[in-house]
Order: structure tokens, then C-alpha cells, then sequence
């Protein structure tokens, strides 16, 4: 067991953690960002917007 010297270990571990995947992050981000549009799931929006509609 590592000794919790204030937290210190955990607190390396999740710095590491964070390092080691930003490459990845980046690499999403860059890709979400480079689409010419961006595309999002509505449809549970729009049946509540019919429901919406409905009730009125």
C-alpha cells in the first residue's frame, strides 16, 4: 500500500492520468472541431415537443 503522505501519491497518480491522455483528448477535440457541422441527438427533444404540443 502506498503511504498517504497528505495525498500526495493520489495526487501524482491523477497528474500522470490527466498527461498521459491529453494526447487523446486533443485528438478528438481536433476532430470534433475540423467537422464541417456538428451533429446532435434531438429527438428525445422533439417528442417531448410534441407532447408539449398535444397537451396545448
Amino acid at each position: 500500500m502506498l503511504p498517504m503522505n497528505g495525498g500526495q501519491p493520489f495526487i501524482h497518480l491523477a497528474q500522470n492520468a490527466f498527461t498521459s491522455l491529453d494526447p487523446i483528448i486533443e485528438a478528438i477535440r481536433s476532430h470534433i472541431i475540423s467537422a464541417e457541422r456538428i451533429h446532435a441527438d434531438d429527438s428525445v427533444l422533439q417528442k417531448h415537443t410534441e407532447r408539449m404540443i398535444e397537451m396545448i
